[in-house]
């Protein structure tokens, strides 16, 4: 969070109030340093209850009562465990009150004769119990704090709530908490300062205390989250490109006039924007979200095809060799009369092959390369790279993005996406970069009509595909698994569907494509569907990214509920790519309300971004851009899917880093505190 305060004193204060063995057992917790202290979440508050009945206590709801034990008596039931049952003497009641084991509160009480006892009414046929789940005990009634209201902490193997509290209450008096939030922020926020928020998070005197302290802490958590990816991007911007790439050469005009149709309006606005960077000289750092079929890869061959124009090269990394092969095919067919080389770059590949596309690179001929992870092999050498475009993103870790761009001085570059993701997470995860959404479809693509079956139907569906392929069209039957599992009895394997295709579709061609098939044969399957000797392919995942096939109008995802919601949009969008109308069929038998949800959704909307926005409310934001990402949405406070609160975030981040020489101080702090952030983005 955004304060400073004096560690020598906070570590005296650790020291005398909790002993070796218990800071050895609240480290592996997480607990450190008092900053860990200080923003430890209690998981629940209570009013501490003095005067109270047991008649007033709801049934099964935890509640924290005050008074004095009598009548102590104790039962072993068998070898560690005895119950013990006394009264406990409210100012109103004298309440039955039961536990187990905690023998010491027995030995205690001759010196400590309060108690706050913490536990569940529970009812049984004779009596109102209240069984005691954790006590504390104080010498007097005063010092219970009875009538206020208290935090319960998470439970520490031999460090009490208590022992918690009084540490914290020593940190926030005796440490010199400074807040680092400029009062300005403040007060254009609504948030209070931070002294205010830790004394109304531990020791609240309403509801509203803790609203305010937490809506702070998340404006901290958020700031301090942004802040380097800010900064980032400011560094970029104020970066000069090595490279000076020419957008308006006679290669670029040439190659717009041969397209047999106009860039969508969307397309050209990312395009004058990538234009403008490139003749101002500004470097490039861009992510490019688009959904299924919008026309990316348009953005990206004529970005490419600016680097080669300029005299440089350019390299587009993908995901998998299926998609690698599919970009070579497509721009070296675009490309071919306009004299441009085009390289490919794939792990399995002939010896000789690979070794004329690594010559190509380290000579100094201005070319496009495509490949997969193979081009951040240490053997590969760039001689001239200006242009970076990597596609599917998302797929590639930190790691080995970055390892590709170290292999040039300082090179333009485009991250491009098809899984669409909500403004708030595209703030979140990519605040270091510009970013640009091409929300307009080509024109002459209709809408796919989506449907919902149960399994019992599926006959019903093979008569739509068999109608649709006898008319020359072609299908796609896509299945969650390769071949059956013991763990997943009911879920019908690729290969058993393959299997009753060929049987059902007798008078067709029916391919299988999965992930553990060699690449050269995946290949040659794809190549069969594309030229239509094959006429329905039955298939896993594999084809869930970038195949493009624009006479395939059919798509069936069998089990459809065992998909989420961004797979089965990215599956869908493998059909609806030509000038037919295209059909998806989710064949499903949802049970949780999850996959009730996301079929429904699937049903009511082809937008790819209300889907995503719809993903985030089913799934939150942790999970929605998958494992590969740096930095996944893990926040103690703040709600990453909070949009009006990140985009104040962002504004206030971006306000301090221009005006840094009058928060010299903020800044300095902000920079130490954000060191490893800063370290991942650089």
């Amino acid at each position: 969070m955004i304060f400073h305060y004096n560690g020598a004193a906070a570590a005296e204060q650790i020291k005398k109030r909790i002993t070796p063995a218990q800071q050895s057992i609240l480290s592996k917790q997480g607990l450190k340093n008092a900053k860990d202290f200080l923003l430890l979440r209690p998981n629940q508050y209570l009013k501490r209850l003095a005067h109270v009945t047991i008649d007033a206590l709801p049934i099964g709801q935890m509640r924290a009562i005050v008074g004095r034990l009598q009548g102590v008596s104790r039962r072993v039931v068998r070898k560690n465990l005895t119950v013990f049952s006394a009264q406990l003497l409210t100012e109103n009641d004298a309440i039955y009150v039961t536990w187990f084991n905690q023998k010491y509160i027995a030995d205690q009480l001759n010196r400590y004769p309060y108690v706050v006892a913490f536990g569940k009414r529970e009812s049984n046929h004779f009596d109102a119990t209240f069984q005691v789940s954790s006590f504390e005990t104080y010498p007097t009634l005063a010092s219970t704090g009875h009538g206020q209201i208290h935090p319960v902490y998470p439970d520490f193997k031999g460090v009490s709530s208590k022992t918690l509290l009084l540490l914290i209450r020593a940190l926030i008096q005796h440490t010199n908490v400074v807040d680092m939030l400029p009062k300005q922020v403040c007060a254009s926020e609504g948030l209070v300062d931070i002294q205010t928020a830790l004394q109304g998070f531990h020791f609240p005197t309403s509801e509203q205390c803790v609203a305010q302290a937490i809506k702070r802490f998340s404006f901290d958590e958020l700031f301090l989250y942004m802040h380097p990816r800010r900064l980032a991007n400011q560094r970029v911007k104020q970066t000069l490109g090595h490279f000076h790439l020419k957008p308006q050469h006679a290669l670029i005009r040439r190659y717009m006039s041969q397209l047999p149709y106009q860039l969508t309006g969307a397309q050209q606005r990312i395009w004058d924007h990538l234009c403008h960077d490139f003749d101002t000289n500004q470097l490039v750092f861009r992510l490019i979200q688009g959904d299924v079929g919008s026309g990316k890869t348009d953005i990206a061959t004529l970005a490419l095809l600016a680097a080669v124009a300029s005299g440089y090269q350019g390299a587009l990394l993908v995901p998998t060799e299926i998609l690698s092969q599919q970009h070579y095919f497509k721009l070296s067919e675009r490309l071919k009369d306009l004299g441009i080389s085009v390289h490919l770059l794939k792990g399995k590949q002939a010896k000789k092959e690979r070794q004329v596309v690594l010559s190509a690179l380290a000579s100094n001929q201005p070319l496009i390369v495509v490949g997969t992870h193979a081009l951040v092999q240490e053997s590969v050498i760039f001689s001239n790279l200006a242009m970076v475009v990597i596609d599917e993103q998302h797929r590639f870790g930190v790691f080995q993005r970055q390892l590709l761009l170290e292999k040039a001085k300082k090179p333009h570059c485009l991250f491009m996406t098809a899984t669409p993701i909500p403004r708030t997470l595209m703030l979140t995860h990519y605040g270091d970069l510009d970013h640009d959404t091409i929300d307009e479809m080509p024109p002459g693509r209709f809408p796919i009509k989506t449907y919902f079956g149960q399994p019992n139907r599926i006959r019903q569906v093979h008569e739509f595909i068999r109608l649709t392929l006898n008319n020359g069209g072609q299908a796609y039957v896509v299945y969650p698994l390769i071949e059956s599992s013991e763990h997943l009895s009911d879920i019908q394997p690729a290969i058993d569907g393959f299997n009753e295709c060929i049987m059902t579709f007798s008078e067709f061609t029916v391919g299988l494509l999965h992930g553990k098939m060699p690449n050269k044969d995946k290949q040659h399957v794809m190549q069969q569907f594309k030229s239509n000797h094959i006429q329905l392919l039955v298939s896993t995942t594999v084809v869930e990214v970038g195949v493009d096939v624009p006479n395939a109008t059919i798509m069936v995802i069998m089990h459809a509920e065992r998909f989420g919601l961004s797979q089965l949009h990215q599956l869908r969008g493998r059909v609806g790519r030509g000038g037919d109308q295209s059909h998806c069929f989710l064949i499903a038998q949802p049970k949780s309300e999850p996959s009730r949800q996301r079929i429904n959704a699937m049903l009511s909307s082809t937008n790819g971004f209300k889907l995503a926005e719809e993903d985030l409310k089913i799934r939150g934001p942790g999970h929605l851009l998958g494992t590969q990402q740096s930095g996944d949405l893990v926040f103690s406070f703040a709600n990453a899917a909070n949009q009006a609160l990140m985009q104040r975030v962002v504004f206030w981040c971006d306000r301090v880093i221009q005006k840094s020489s009058e928060q010299s101080q903020l800044q300095s702090f902000l920079l130490n505190q954000c060191v490893v952030a800063s370290e991942l983005l650089n």
